[in-house]
């Protein structure tokens, strides 16, 4: 499963979730992105099915959404040659989606923060880096600690070829942009 993060008060248990339906939501947002002709068709796409009613958690959703929309448009070289305003305002809008559900996935925040950087306080930024950081910190710990540890049965160690990226291949590169975002906190801190 993919790493996602829980606002406080909310969380993914076993008996409280229906995988399937995770499954099915994660697909319908990942192709109302796909099937957009343009990054303001598929943020208006995306932005539609969020506002629908589910069963799916919505931090959950909100992640999935955040995850396809960096993966589609906002963490492309296209998307990153002309920040238009509107463009920043929708960069800061997923990027946002991910640091209130406490997303573990900081190699996706730390490139919304990098584009940001000018646009949002440098207050703001230090603290959007700092819940990542941490959240990414509880979801694969360190590399000491992950590097032996037994993954879970959904985040298989050896996982099939092309399926999936193995807990301990998602902890090193979180593990990096942690380090990168923590490089970012403490230029901002050192600027005051």
């Amino acid at each position: 499963m993919r790493g996602y993060g829980s606002p406080p008060g909310d969380s993914l248990t076993p008996g409280n979730v229906d995988l399937e339906q995770i499954s099915e939501e994660s697909s319908t947002i990942a192709k109302a992105a796909e099937t957009a002709s343009t990054w303001t068709e598929a943020h208006q796409n995306v932005r539609g099915i969020l506002s629908s009613s589910s069963t799916v958690p919505q931090f959950v959703r909100e992640q999935d959404a955040a995850l396809v929309m960096f993966r589609e448009y906002l963490n492309t070289d296209r998307w990153r040659d002309s920040l238009s305003q509107e463009k920043l305002e929708v960069l800061g809008f997923y990027t946002d989606l991910l640091v209130e559900n406490r997303s573990p996935e900081s190699e996706l925040v730390y490139t919304g923060l990098r584009g940001l950087d000018g646009h949002w306080s440098d207050q703001r930024i230090i603290e959007a880096a700092e819940t990542t950081i941490q959240a990414a910190k509880q979801k694969y710990g360190s590399r000491e600690k992950t590097k032996g540890s037994q993954s879970d049965a959904s985040e298989s160690k050896n996982p099939t070829p092309g399926l999936a990226e193995s807990k301990e291949r998602r902890a090193a590169r979180a593990l990096q942009a942690n380090h990168k975002l923590r490089k970012m906190v403490d230029r901002k801190q050192e600027k005051r």
